[in-house]
């Protein structure tokens, strides 16, 4: 039976350096030994992507840390005083190392090319592979061709594919440093109700100016406002400036400009009214018919209604409250 390493043996302020002798240790143990409460790890486990020390679920309850893994992870975490500050842990690929990429063509698939790269990790000696389903033979080329690019300058091909919301989950606190906290607020709420549900499904290497462009338009057209768009743009600014500093990206896409003149528009429109009318009677009226013909049994009351409406300026209240009776058709 194996036997563990004593909390010394991996203790930072002992010996950094110092290896540990072979054996494991559960969620409760490795806890005690790093400090930390048992659920900050069960949360690293379940993080997207993964976060902490490589771990070996034993069964659906129990899950083991090989002592030269924990070794492993806590030398790759050292910093060295006067070499710069401390810097969240990106998986890099160790420069010599080898990728290399094959396609297989899988027909009656709604991807019928998967895309593989493979490489061999020197650390934990294993060998590792990544893999994409795409709709052509070219898009499965570029695919491979983009992590083989990625992993020349050091950039594991999983963190390469990172989607957006993957990487700026792993990535937030580094990319919001220097910020004072009240303006964190604002910042992590725009990330959350709008630019994940935008964009973060997109891999941070496919987010174009053009995509984030439509995207802050978009915002603008469900009404938010500008204080709010502006919030939202900031922290993606600032996620894809860490992915620039990051080797993932060459320009950060998310500096966009000339937004802030549809809220002049807008503001133009409110101040002038007229610029929200109708060109001439004509027109209104094929506003009624087109919404007659979409109506549910082409009901020719929404037309009536419309054209009572914008020939009197009533409001809907004051439309539905008018009468059959209340009419007078001659004068």
């Amino acid at each position: 039976m194996p036997t563990r390493s004593t909390s010394s043996d991996i203790s930072p302020e002992t010996n950094p350096d110092a290896p540990l002798s072979g054996g494991w240790y559960s969620t409760g143990e490795l806890a005690r030994l790093l400090r930390v409460d048992p659920s900050t790890l069960r949360r690293w486990r379940t993080a997207h992507p993964r976060q902490g020390p490589p771990y070996i679920p034993v069964s659906g309850r129990i899950v083991l840390y090989s002592a030269r893994d924990v070794a492993t992870w806590l030398a790759e975490r050292r910093v060295t005083p006067g070499f710069g500050e401390l810097m969240p842990y990106t998986e890099t690929v160790p420069l010599g190392v080898r990728v290399a990429g094959d396609i297989e063509h899988r027909p009656n698939r709604a991807s019928p090319y998967r895309a593989r790269v493979r490489w061999f990790d020197p650390v934990s000696r294993r060998r590792r592979s990544l893999s994409e389903g795409k709709g052509t033979l070219d898009e499965a080329e570029e695919w491979i061709s983009g992590i083989l690019k990625a992993a020349e300058a050091g950039i594991a091909p999983d963190v390469a594919t990172m989607s957006l919301a993957e990487y700026g989950t792993a990535n937030m606190d580094l990319a919001l440093r220097g910020l004072e906290l009240k303006t964190l607020d604002p910042y992590l709420a725009g990330w959350r109700r709008r630019v994940v549900p935008a964009l973060g499904h997109f891999p941070v290497r496919m987010i174009t100016n053009g995509a984030v462009d439509r995207t802050v338009h978009g915002w603008i057209a469900d009404e938010q406002s500008r204080s709010t768009v502006k919030n939202s743009l900031a922290v993606l600014v600032r996620v894809m400036e860490q992915a620039v500093r990051d080797g993932l990206i060459t320009v950060n896409p998310a500096r966009v400009t000339g937004w802030q003149r549809e809220y002049k528009q807008a503001e133009d429109e409110l101040d002038n009214p007229r610029a929200l009318a109708l060109r001439d009677w004509p027109t209104l009226l094929r506003l009624a018919h087109a919404l007659v013909d979409r109506s549910h049994g082409h009901y020719q009351g929404w037309g009536e209604v419309v054209v009572f409406a914008a020939a009197t300026a009533a409001r809907i209240g004051e439309v539905s409250g008018v009468r059959v009776a209340d009419i007078d058709p001659v004068n």
